[in-house]
């Protein structure tokens, strides 16, 4: 009798194993959310608010289906009236055909606000039934102090805008730099990004360091891309602050444009939320209120450098 029972509560339990993994696990409803990103540059208008949509997990992600084309996309300085933003038409070729038709970038027309440094400007985004706001309040302008060919304040020579340098291969980020940019703390600024920008990123121009340094922090030539940028965290030691050009900036010879920017405190904490402890990314912090993305604005100063050949440009 003991030796039934056992059987029988052994086939009830492998009976309701079977039931319980033929069930299917069901997904939750997907709701779309609104993915909104833009970047306010002191000084300047209004030229690019990007608006998509969130897509299953399941989808392929394809810009031309996510951008939202009928979004109602509003902006101000706080206290002041509403502007609303137009979309971009699509990107017609010579022959007037249609050469590109992503759509979901919204801008103001020209002088129709100027961004203010120290202003706050209100975000407003509508589209599919979903509505979401943010804000960001504006850098003071970012100065220069002083370019060197050095590594600290005062050291000699000089390196003024439209000086050239000549590409030498590194092995890390601790190499000696080409020169060195020295500027003011902006106040309530806590992270800047200097980036790289060249005239000519033709894959013809590209500069072939095929060194296993460059390979692993730049990529295989193939997959080298402009521009490329740095942040550069705040730091109350470094007054001012200071920033090492190295070889890692340098992707392309002949004329790049060097931009310094200052950048606001939403940006910031969305760059923060990239990581955390033991380099595990999780979802980005966010100042879309009741969406995704970042809305955030900068000050920026930049200057020219001439990139050249050398012996030790192609290791």
């Amino acid at each position: 009798m003991r030796h039934r029972r056992f059987n029988v509560v052994a086939f009830t339990c492998c009976l309701f194993a079977v039931v319980s993994c033929s069930e299917q696990p069901t997904a939750p409803n997907f709701k779309p959310k609104l993915v909104v990103n833009g970047f306010l540059k002191r000084g300047s208008g209004v030229d690019s608010i990007t608006v998509s949509r969130t897509v299953p997990i399941d989808q392929k992600f394809d810009p031309t289906v996510s951008r939202v084309t009928d979004a109602v996309v509003r902006i101000r300085r706080v206290g002041e009236r509403w502007q609303q933003l137009a979309q971009y038409p699509p990107v017609r070729d010579a022959g007037g055909n249609v050469s590109a038709k992503i759509g979901g970038v919204y801008y103001l027309p020209k002088d129709s606000l100027e961004v203010a440094a120290g202003a706050t400007y209100e975000l407003s985004v509508a589209a599919f039934g979903e509505h979401v706001t943010a804000q960001t309040t504006v850098p003071e302008q970012v100065e220069l102090v002083e370019m060197n060919r050095g590594e600290r304040l005062g050291n000699r020579p000089l390196f003024a805008s439209g000086d050239t340098i000549e590409y030498a291969s590194g092995a890390s980020f601790a190499d000696t730099p080409f020169f060195t940019v020295f500027w003011n703390h902006v106040p309530n600024v806590t992270i800047y990004r200097m980036i790289a920008d060249a005239d000519n990123g033709d894959f013809t121009n590209l500069i072939r360091d095929t060194t296993t340094a460059a390979n692993i922090f730049k990529e295989d030539l193939k997959d080298r891309e402009e521009p490329f940028g740095f942040n550069i965290a705040d730091d109350v030691n470094l007054q001012p602050m200071r920033g090492r050009i190295i070889w890692l900036y340098f992707y392309y010879y002949g004329w790049h444009t060097m931009r310094l920017l200052a950048v606001d405190e939403a940006y910031a904490i969305y760059q923060q939320g990239q990581f955390t402890e033991g380099q595990i990314q999780e979802t980005p912090r966010s100042n879309i209120v009741g969406g995704f993305g970042v809305f955030a604005s900068y000050s920026e100063v930049h200057w020219r450098v001439y990139v050249k050949k050398g012996p030790q440009s192609e290791p």
